[in-house]
């Protein structure tokens, strides 16, 4: 009996869990196979074997798998040459791709693209940022930048919007360009 209640006490906690308690995964500098970017991920990023797009492009995309239905993960693609446009024309760029996503994930609504991010670190860079919903309800915040070399891709999917606007924050914005 006192093993049942044990279990049923257990399985109550997981059933009264909030949104509050999702994790807070430590966040490390994580380059991103033979690329040129870089951003904090969460320790034990599990990474996809690299493929390449059409045109040669290297592509490197990972996942990690961080608790109570959060994952965070990233897409890479670095430029098999340079992209000599403008940065408007390097964000629309990334917006293409990003409907694409849409499409493959099964995006049923998103609020709309943020367009006219600025990295501060690379003032041609630009960024765009989203928040979606996909059929099967999952909330996903996701951030992408471009530049000439490339362009990078991190989203946090999750049963909500993650819950931790600190460690969201400190995860979108931490991607850099080498």
């Amino acid at each position: 009996m006192k093993k049942l209640f044990t279990l049923l006490l257990i399985s109550g906690t997981a059933v009264f869990a909030t949104a509050q308690d999702a994790p807070q995964p430590e966040l490390v500098k994580t380059m991103f196979g033979k690329t040129t970017c870089f951003a904090s991920m969460p320790a034990g990023i599990t990474w996809n074997a690299p493929t390449k797009t059409a045109d040669s492009s290297d592509v490197y995309s990972g996942s990690k798998d961080c608790g109570y239905g959060y994952t965070f993960g990233v897409i890479c693609v670095q430029y098999s040459e340079p992209l000599f446009s403008s940065p408007e024309e390097l964000e629309e760029e990334l917006v293409v791709y990003m409907d694409n996503l849409k499409k493959n994930w099964n995006i049923t609504k998103a609020s709309g693209y943020g367009r006219g991010q600025i990295m501060t670190s690379d003032a041609k860079a630009r960024g765009v940022i989203d928040y979606w919903t996909d059929k099967d309800g999952k909330e996903i915040a996701i951030k992408g930048w471009s530049n000439k070399t490339g362009f990078g891709i991190l989203y946090i999917k999750g049963p909500n919007i993650y819950p931790h606007a600190n460690i969201q924050k400190a995860f979108f914005d931490s991607f850099r360009f080498k």
